[in-house]
Order: C-alpha cells, then sequence, then structure tokens
C-alpha cells in the first residue's frame, strides 16, 4: 500500500531534524561518580527508533484521508541565479504527492517565462515536489523543494506534527524561490567514459585524434603481505599514468562555486604519475584504490580533464576513467552537456 503523504511530509521533516540534533550535540563533562547514579536517557539511537516506528504505524483517519485526496496544490515560483538573476525557460519538475519509498505516479514538466517565473496547480495534491534546471546552470539543495498545501491531521502523533512540513503559502508577489548557480566560462567539450577490469598496461583515448592518449599501467604482488588493522589483506601494488605526447598534473576536485578550479594550470606538469603501496608503510597511509582528478597538456596545445577511480584487486581489478577534452586550445573544461561534443562513431 502507498505510503500516505502526510507520512511523507513527517519523514522529510523528520530527517532534517535528525541531521539537526546530530550537528548541534555538545560534549557533556563526566558527571562526579561519588553522587547518586540516576537512570541513564534513552539512548538517541532508541529515541530515533521509536520515532521511527510511529512514522511507520501511524496512518491518518478515513476522514483525513478524503481531504488530502481533495486537496488542490496552488503554488507560485520563480527560478534565479546566484545573483537573484530570474532564469528563463529553465526546466521545472513536479511529482505531486511525492513518495520516498515509491515513485509518483505523476510527473508533470513546465518551463519558466522571461522573467523566471512559474505556476503549478494540480488537484488532488496534497504536496508536490519540484526542482529546476537549465542549461548552463548547476542545481543543488536550493534548487529544488516539497511543499505541503494540507492542514496536518489531528489525529497525527505530536512528535510527528512537530517535524512535519509546514503549509506552503505563495503568490505571484510572493513566490518560492528556486536556485541555480551559474556556470563560468563554457566551451563544448568531448566527454568519453570508460569502465572495466585493469590490465597491466591499458590505453584510453581522451581526445579526437591518436595522439590524444593516456596510459595506464597496474601492478600487483598477489602475496598476502600481511593484514591491516581494519582486517583487509595488503598487497604491495602501484598505478602509473603518463600521456602520449603530454604531460599530467594532479589536481583538487573542480568546485563549482569556483569557476577558476575548471581552469587547467599552466604549469606544474610532469611526464607521469605513479602511485605505489608497500607493505612497509604505515597502515594510516594504505590504500586499496586511487580516486582522484588530473588535468592533462598535450603538446598540441590542447588540454583535457581526468576524473580516475582505480581499484586494486587479486582477482578483479578495476579502473572507471571519465575525460573532458578541449579541442579548441583553451584551458577550460567546465562542462555543460547541452553543448557537447559529438562522440565520434567506433571512437
Amino acid at each position: 500500500m502507498k505510503k500516505n503523504v502526510y507520512v511523507y511530509l513527517a519523514a522529510t521533516a523528520l530527517l532534517v531534524a535528525s541531521y539537526r540534533q546530530c550537528s548541534n550535540s555538545e560534549v557533556v563533562a563526566p558527571r562526579n561518580t561519588a553522587q547518586t547514579k540516576e537512570p541513564a536517557p534513552p539512548s538517541v539511537a532508541a529515541t530515533e527508533r521509536k520515532k521511527q516506528t510511529e512514522l511507520e504505524t501511524w496512518e491518518p483517519t478515513p476522514e483525513e484521508k478524503s481531504i488530502q485526496e481533495a486537496t488542490v496544490a496552488v503554488l507560485h515560483g520563480k527560478v534565479v541565479d546566484e545573483f537573484g538573476h530570474p532564469v528563463p525557460n529553465a526546466e521545472i519538475v513536479c511529482k505531486p504527492n511525492n513518495d520516498p519509498w515509491i515513485n509518483s505516479l505523476r510527473r508533470i514538466v513546465i518551463r519558466s517565462d522571461a522573467d523566471g517565473r512559474f505556476f503549478l496547480r494540480e488537484a488532488n495534491a496534497a504536496s508536490l515536489s519540484v526542482s529546476a534546471s537549465a542549461a548552463g546552470y548547476y542545481t543543488s539543495k536550493a534548487s529544488s523543494g516539497g511543499y505541503s498545501f494540507t492542514d496536518l491531521p489531528l489525529s497525527m502523533p505530536e512528535n510527528l506534527r512537530k517535524r512535519a512540513l509546514p503549509k506552503t503559502q505563495s503568490s505571484s508577489e510572493n513566490p518560492v524561490i528556486l536556485t541555480l548557480r551559474k556556470m563560468g566560462s563554457r566551451e563544448p567539450l568531448l566527454e568519453r567514459r570508460r569502465s572495466g577490469v585493469l590490465q597491466d598496461t591499458q590505453t584510453y583515448l581522451i581526445g579526437t585524434t591518436e595522439n590524444h592518449q593516456i596510459y595506464i599501467k597496474y601492478w600487483l604482488d598477489t602475496a598476502v603481505k600481511r593484514m591491516h588493522i581494519n582486517g583487509w589483506p595488503v598487497h604491495d601494488w602501484g598505478v602509473e599514468i603518463s600521456v602520449k605526447n603530454g604531460e599530467i598534473v594532479s589536481t583538487a576536485k573542480p568546485d563549482s562555486s569556483n569557476p577558476a578550479s575548471f581552469m587547467a594550470p599552466l604549469d606544474g606538469y610532469q611526464a607521469k604519475i605513479e602511485q605505489t603501496f608497500d607493505s612497509s608503510m604505515d597502515d594510516t597511509k594504505q590504500k586499496r584504490g586511487i580516486l582522484g582528478d588530473f588535468f592533462v597538456r598535450f603538446k598540441d596545445g590542447t588540454f583535457a580533464r581526468l576524473e580516475l577511480d582505480l581499484q586494486s584487486s587479486p582477482t578483479r581489478p578495476w579502473g572507471i576513467v571519465a575525460s573532458l577534452y578541449n579541442p579548441s586550445g583553451s584551458r577550460s573544461t567546465e562542462f555543460d552537456p547541452s553543448i557537447q561534443i559529438e562522440l565520434p562513431q567506433n571512437r
């Protein structure tokens, strides 16, 4: 049976409240052991289990359900960028009575107008889940939201009532705001993604010609040298990453709030990057995989960005190589799928 929307609204708020409780917890000084011990309060875990039990077992009355079914959701909204400027023609996806356990049967898609505004009116919708997206913009938590359009049922337990989403009030003068973050310097990029079992040496084409390749050399000694403090076997292993007709440099993961982080640097490159792990290393430095970001500079003056996920294993080592190549000679690697370069056939 589909969960009632009231339960969904309470569950959403309950998760938020649990997060805040954990984030705001304080360190309490220990009691004097000489004092009389008082009964220990219920643990956080026990309290949350009780709340979850209430959440899963409570059901509104038939009369309350009929009110829910008769609810008409009316929502005025506006899509803006991080500076408050309207985002026209943004795609608005709406799911009435969205359920965290079961996919909503209804999905409405509309567009914002020239002023970034949109309007939704849906029958039989006690709640709406709404998200916005647009070409040239990043999405985030601020670009989506959940909204309630019905009063809380009187039979709802107080514990859930305190955590349920409040009834949404919106108008053309006071719309709900969904915020997108504008991308920086966008240029057409060629996106590639390959995954599979790692071999001793493997070649990955990331550009438009055979001169735009990287090599990944993987090795592992299958002998178990010792056991890690966390209980997994320690092997000697390593990875070497090099570039045909080019150089490579390691970098931090680009941040959408900092457009400069998508720009390939001018210096710091080297012929290859090697990471090795042997049994003599401290357990805190041992790894069973490598996850990282890199920039590549080819000799023809073009640049690319790599995301590598390489996992060692004596039986089935695995690798994922994602690349974004800019053929223009610009150092920008900020990716907008709406203007990406079409991948050549059979490449």
